[in-house]
């Protein structure tokens, strides 16, 4: 099936003939079309014609990219050009003017600008997207904690899964018992990393 869209009436606005669409952001949208990605304006013409294998949506005016399967990921500006040149194995978009990149050298994670400079150094085996100043790290043992922008700790780590903050509050993981690592138990911290809403067994 295509992927087409419509209107606040329910008229069709874009005809669908896309393999997958995203929803519009800043005016544009991500696109496949034939396997290869590429963005719309809001009259369905292409903006910037589709010739990636892989891409994510614009954010701060740039939106990573991967040219092929085997290629580095880099960032686009509106215009389609490298402003930051591929060289990341994986990339995120930029939220609240950081992107989370993995480097293709150790296959950590980190933070660059929107300059694409390393603010903060690639260091975690697995991390998330800053959401209201702060973002999940796994730190040591496998547990994940939470760094501000500085990439000072600030809320440590323990625990066996952290998703981003939203209003205030974000679902953690904890160990049902010290014998069991595996299963677990979802509950609410708030920024201060104080449970506010128990775990319970998920």
């Amino acid at each position: 099936g295509t992927t087409g869209y419509i209107d606040r009436q329910g008229n069709i606005a874009i005809e669908p003939k896309f393999d997958y669409a995203q929803n519009f952001k800043n005016g544009k949208a991500l696109v496949r079309n034939r396997g290869q990605y590429g963005f719309i304006n809001q009259d369905g013409d292409f903006i910037i014609e589709p010739q990636y294998h892989d891409a994510k949506s614009f954010s701060d005016g740039l939106a990573p990219v991967q040219q092929n399967k085997r290629s580095n990921w880099g960032y686009i500006n509106q215009k389609g050009i490298f402003d930051i040149q591929p060289q990341f194995e994986m990339a995120h978009a930029f939220s609240e003017d950081m992107a989370l990149v993995q480097t293709s050298e150790h296959k950590e994670w980190g933070y660059i600008s929107t300059s694409g400079k390393m603010i903060i150094s690639a260091k975690y085996p697995q991390a998330k997207s800053f959401s209201e100043g702060l973002a999940a790290v796994q730190l040591g043992y496998k547990q994940w904690g939470y760094i501000n922008k500085n990439g000072a700790v600030v809320i440590e780590s323990k625990f066996l899964e952290a998703q981003s903050f939203s209003e205030g509050k974000a679902v953690i993981a904890m160990p049902v018992d010290n014998d069991n690592l595996e299963q677990k138990k979802f509950g609410y911290i708030n920024k201060q990393g104080k449970i506010i809403i128990e775990p319970v067994y998920e």
